[in-house]
C-alpha cells in the first residue's frame, strides 16, 4: 500500500532552540598520550540544539611544550565552527582524526566533529566554548597543567562559565576513563542520565481541517513529547506497531499502514488519496532527544478516521482555498535556500494543506533581486506546475513601501516597472491613480488582469484612503488584504499566523467610498514555507481550477479571506452570490449556508451605504444553521452593501466580499439595466450589460462619444431578448475602438416607442499600442505562432534577442491591417529564455518568452 503524503519536516524531526548558548557547556577533558584527545559538551536543555545555528565555535589557546598553566586571554590560537546536532540532556564528543583506541570504547568514528588544529592540545593548552562573535561562552584550564589526565564536570554544575572555576571539576586519572562503566561521570560520550522512556499519555482528540476527494488533513491535541508518529491505513486496525529505537520516515511501512508524518507538530496531511474512501490515522506520541530512542507509546495511541469528499460534478462551481502573495528566490524569497526556484516552491505548496492555488508575486524592480530576465521562466514554471488538482499562478508586487505602497497583480502578461531594460510596460515608480499609473495600465490591458492592495497603510496607493472616489480605481482594484504574514516567518506547523485581521479598517474605508472591492488574506511568504505557516487562506469561489476562472473570480469578488482553511461559505441575496451588484424588487433576503472546521458561534451582518463617506456597522448578529435573513429597513430606489464577519468557536474568523444591492419596486421601466461595464482589450473594447424584467424590448443601440460625451453616434445595435421577470445579458464588442477617451452608453428602445438610456461609461485607449502582439503557446517548441495585431497594412520585422542582448534571428514578415498569426520557426534556438521585438511601420513592441 503506497500513499502520497504532504511531508511537515522533510528535512530533520528535531526541534532546534534558537537560545542554545545558555544550555551547552564543556563537561569533560581528555589529554592522552600521542594524538588521543577529546572534548566532550553537553545539552542541559530539554530540547536538541544545532550548534551551527546560532553558531558554536571551540577555540585553543596554545602555548609552546606542555609545561606551565593554561592561560585564557586574547584570541585564540586556533578555533573551529561546530556544526552537529546535541540531544536534550545528550553529550557529543570533538576528537582529532588520529584519535586510536587508547580509550577502548570509543574510536575516530566516535566524535561528532574532528580537528587537528583545535583539538592539537597539551595540558598547558586552554580550551573554550565560544558564539559565533568568539564570545567565550564556557571555558577549560585557566591556571592548572592538565597533561596526562582528564578532567570531568560536576553533575551539580547547571550553566556555563567563561571563567574557569576548578571546584566545578573533578580530576580523574587516565585508567578511570578508560575504564569507566556507562553511568559513571568520568566516561566519555556520557554525562547525564539520559535514557529514553516513553511520553506519559498520548493525544486524545483530533480536528480536521481539509477534507476533499484526494486528501485529508487536520490536527491533533498536543501531550509532553519531543515528537510525533502519523500512520494512515485503509484498515481500522494495525497489524504491526512501531518499535522502539527504530526512526521511522514518512513513506515507511509499518504492517497494513505507511508513514505520513514524524515530526514534533501535531498537524497530519494525506494526500494522494481515493474519493469516497474512509481512512484511518494512528497517532503515536514518541521521546527521541535522548539515549537509546526513538521510544514509542504503543499501549495508548489515537485512533480518528473520515472519509474523502466524493469527485466533484464538472461545471460545479467549488471552493478553492490557497495565496496570492509570495516570494521565490528569483525577486527576494527563499531566503533560507536561495538555490530553490519557483518550481520548487510550487512543488512544496502542492503538498501543503489546504492549498488548491499558489500565485507568486515577485517584486517588480532590482532593489528586491528581481530583473527582466527572470519574468518568463516565472510564468514558464508556474504553467510546468500547474495540473488539474494544483494551480500555479505568477504575478508581480509592485512598487516600493516608502513611495506608495504594494500591490498584488495577476492576469499581466507583461512586467510593469520603472527601471530602464527592466520592464515590459512602463509604470512610474509610485504612481498608482496617475496618467499611465498601475489602475490606468490594468484598465488599459483589460482580459480580467487585475490589482489588489497588499498590507496597507493610510497614505498608500496616492492616498486613496483619504481622497474621492476613483473610477479607474475602482475598475482595477478587486480587493484589499486584512491579514498578512509574517513575512519571515520560517514556521511550518500551520500555527503561525499573521496579526488577526489587522487591515480590516482599510476594507471598510474604502466600501464607505463607493469602491468595490473583496477581502484578501496574504501569507507573504520569503522562505520555503507556502501554505504551512498558518491555516489562513484565501478562498475563491470558481466553476474550475483554471488561471481563466481564477482570474474571472477574482475580477467578479467572488471570493473571502478565512482563517479557517476548510471553511467553504455560500452566501448570496436574492439567489445572487457575493460579489455581485444588482438590483432586485422588494427587500434584500440574505441566504447563509456554511462548512467550517469548527462550529460557527455568531454571524454579524455588516452593512453600508456606497459612497456615503460612513462606515459600515452591524444590522444582525445571527446564530444557527443556515440562516435566512431579510433587512426590511432598506427603503424602495436606495442601495445598501451587505458583507459577513463569521466567527467560529475556536476564534477563526471568516470575512466575506460584500453584495451591493439597490431595490427598486415595480417602477423599473421595461428592460431596466441593472449593469453595464465597458472594458478594454488589446484591439477593441467589450462592453457588457444586463436587465431585468424584459417585456417588449425592440432593440438596444450601442453609441460612443468622442467628444467627452457631449455628442453620441451608433456603432451597432442587438436585438432585445423580451424575456419577462428574468435577469439577461448582453455583450457587445467595439473591433474599431476611438484612440483616446472615449464614453459609452446603451440607448433602449421599446417595441412603443419609449427609450431609456444606460449610465456613461469612459474607455481611455491613449496608451494602448498601435501594434500589439503575444507570442503562443508560451513556452515555445519548434514553431511560434505570433499573433499580430496591426492598425495598418506593412512589413513586420521581428528579431530575436537572447538574453544578453544578443541578436540571433531577424526576418521580415508581410502583415495587413486587423488580426493575424505568423508562424516562426524557432527550432535554431535552444532551452532558455529570450527577448522578441516586432516593428511595423515605425512601432515596435518588445516581448520574452520561453523556449523548451
Amino acid at each position: 500500500m503506497r500513499f502520497l503524503s504532504g511531508l511537515f519536516l522533510a528535512a530533520t524531526a528535531m526541534a532546534f532552540s534558537a537560545t542554545s548558548h545558555a544550555q551547552v557547556i564543556i563537561t569533560q577533558y581528555y589529554e592522552g598520550g600521542g594524538t588521543n584527545k577529546w572534548i566532550e559538551l553537553t545539552n542541559l536543555g530539554t530540547s536538541a540544539v544545532n550548534t551551527a545555528s546560532p553558531q558554536l565555535r571551540l577555540g585553543l589557546w596554545a602555548v609552546a611544550g606542555s609545561a606551565g598553566t593554561i592561560n585564557i586571554t586574547g584570541a585564540p590560537s586556533q578555533q573551529m565552527d561546530l556544526n552537529f546536532i546535541i540531544p536534550a540532556k545528550g553529550s557529543v564528543l570533538i576528537g582529532t582524526p588520529a584519535n586510536g583506541t587508547e580509550v577502548p570504547y570509543l574510536t575516530s568514528a566516535s566524535a561528532a566533529q574532528t580537528s587537528s588544529a583545535v583539538m592539537n592540545f597539551n595540558g598547558n593548552d586552554g580550551v573554550a566554548l565560544m558564539d559565533g562573535s568568539n564570545n567565550i561562552i564556557d571555558a577549560f584550564g585557566t591556571g592548572i597543567n592538565a597533561v596526562d589526565r582528564s578532567y570531568y564536570r560536576n553533575l551539580s554544575v547547571t550553566g556555563a562559565s567563561a571563567g574557569f572555576t576548578i571546584s566545578e571539576w573533578t580530576m580523574a586519572t587516565l585508567a578511570v576513563v578508560q575504564g569507566a562503566a556507562m553511568g559513571n561521570p568520568a566516561r566519555l560520550n556520557y554525562h547525564l542520565d539520559n535514557t529514553c522512556v516513553a511520553p506519559a499519555a498520548a493525544p486524545a482528540s483530533a480536528v480536521y481541517y481539509s477534507i476533499t476527494a484526494n486528501s485529508i488533513g487536520g490536527a491533533f491535541s498536543s501531550v509532553t513529547a519531543d515528537e510525533y508518529l502519523v500512520l494512515l491505513s485503509t484498515s481500522a486496525t494495525l497489524s504491526a506497531l512501531p518499535q522502539n529505537g527504530v526512526v521511522y520516515n514518512n513513506g515507511n511501512v509499518i504492517g497494513n499502514a505507511t508513514v505520513i508524518n514524524r515530526s514534533a507538530n501535531n498537524i497530519f496531511y494525506a494526500s494522494g488519496l481515493q474519493p469516497s474512501t474512509p481512512y484511518y490515522f494512528f497517532i503515536f506520541a514518541l521521546n527521541s532527544n535522548c539515549m537509546a530512542g526513538p521510544v514509542y507509546l504503543t499501549s495508548q495511541l489515537l485512533t480518528t478516521t473520515n472519509v474523502t469528499a466524493a469527485t466533484p460534478q464538472p461545471g460545479t462551481a467549488l471552493t478553492y482555498f490557497g495565496n496570492l502573495h509570495s516570494h521565490s528566490s528569483y525577486s527576494d524569497g527563499n531566503m533560507d535556500d536561495p538555490t530553490k526556484t519557483p518550481a520548487d516552491d510550487y512543488a512544496f505548496a502542492k503538498e501543503s494543506m489546504c492549498m488548491d492555488f499558489l500565485g507568486i508575486s515577485e517584486h517588480n524592480h532590482t532593489g528586491a533581486g528581481m530583473s527582466l530576465s527572470r519574468w518568463q521562466p516565472g510564468l514558464a514554471q508556474a504553467a510546468a506546475a500547474s495540473s488539474a488538482s494544483f494551480l500555479a499562478m505568477y504575478g508581480m508586487e509592485f512598487g516600493v513601501i516608502s513611495e506608495g505602497g504594494h500591490s498584488i497583480i495577476y492576469g499581466m502578461d507583461s512586467l510593469m516597472g520603472w527601471e530602464p531594460n527592466q520592464y515590459q510596460r512602463f509604470v512610474e515608480r509610485g504612481n498608482y491613480g496617475g496618467a499611465g499609473g498601475v489602475f490606468e495600465t490594468i484598465n488599459q490591458h483589460g482580459n480580467n488582469a487585475f490589482v489588489y492592495l497588499a498590507h496597507p497603510e493610510s497614505d498608500d496607493y496616492n492616498n486613496l484612503f483619504s481622497n474621492a472616489y476613483s473610477a479607474a480605481a475602482d475598475d482595477a482594484i478587486v480587493g484589499t488584504a486584512l491579514e498578512s504574514g509574517p513575512a519571515n516567518s520560517t514556521s511550518i506547523g500551520y500555527n503561525n499566523p499573521g496579526s488577526s485581521m489587522a487591515f480590516l479598517n482599510y476594507y471598510k474605508i474604502l466600501l464607505s467610498k463607493g469602491y468595490h472591492v473583496g477581502p484578501a488574506i496574504d501569507h507573504d511568504n520569503h522562505n520555503m514555507t507556502f501554505g504551512r505557516t498558518a491555516r489562513t487562506r484565501l478562498a475563491i469561489i470558481s466553476a474550475q481550477l483554471t488561471e481563466a476562472a481564477i482570474l474571472q473570480s477574482m475580477r467578479q469578488m467572488r471570493f473571502y479571506a478565512t482563517q479557517d482553511c476548510n471553511a467553504k461559505i455560500s452566501y448570496t441575496i436574492n439567489g445572487q452570490q457575493m460579489g455581485s451588484v444588482m438590483l432586485g424588487t422588494g427587500t434584500p433576503v440574505l441566504n447563509i449556508g456554511w462548512e467550517t472546521s469548527s462550529p460557527v458561534s455568531s454571524i454579524r451582518v455588516m452593512a453600508g451605504t456606497p459612497g456615503s463617506g460612513n462606515l459600515p456597522v452591524q444590522i444582525a448578529n445571527l446564530s444557527g444553521n443556515n440562516l435566512s435573513y431579510t433587512d426590511a429597513t432598506l427603503a424602495n430606489f436606495s442601495e445598501r452593501y451587505y458583507y459577513l464577519e463569521i466567527t467560529e468557536d475556536d476564534g477563526s474568523i471568516i470575512v466575506t466580499a460584500p453584495i451591493w444591492y439597490t431595490r427598486v419596486d415595480g417602477t423599473v421601466a421595461s428592460g431596466g439595466f441593472t449593469a453595464f461595464t465597458a472594458m478594454n482589450q488589446p484591439t477593441s473594447v467589450l462592453l457588457k450589460w444586463s436587465t431585468i424584467d424584459e417585456d417588449n424590448n425592440a432593440v438596444f443601440n450601442i453609441e460612443r462619444s468622442t467628444d467627452g460625451g457631449r455628442t453620441f453616434a451608433i456603432i451597432g445595435s442587438l436585438a432585445g431578448k423580451g424575456s419577462a421577470a428574468v435577469t439577461n445579458n448582453y455583450s457587445f464588442t467595439d473591433n474599431h475602438p476611438f484612440a483616446d477617451q472615449a464614453y459609452y452608453r446603451i440607448r433602449l428602445t421599446d417595441a412603443d416607442g419609449s427609450v431609456q438610456l444606460s449610465l456613461q461609461r469612459m474607455i481611455n485607449r491613449s496608451g494602448i499600442e498601435k501594434t500589439a502582439f503575444n507570442i503562443y503557446p508560451n513556452p515555445v517548441e519548434a514553431i511560434a505562432n505570433i499573433h499580430v495585431y496591426s492598425r495598418a497594412g506593412g512589413i513586420a520585422l521581428i528579431t530575436i534577442y537572447d538574453m544578453a542582448g544578443k541578436q540571433l534571428l531577424r526576418k521580415n514578415m508581410p502583415v495587413s491591417s486587423g488580426q493575424q498569426v505568423l508562424a516562426l520557426p524557432m527550432l535554431s534556438l535552444t532551452s532558455g529564455s529570450y527577448i522578441a521585438t516586432i516593428n511595423i511601420n515605425g512601432t515596435q513592441v518588445t516581448r520574452t518568452f520561453y523556449k523548451k
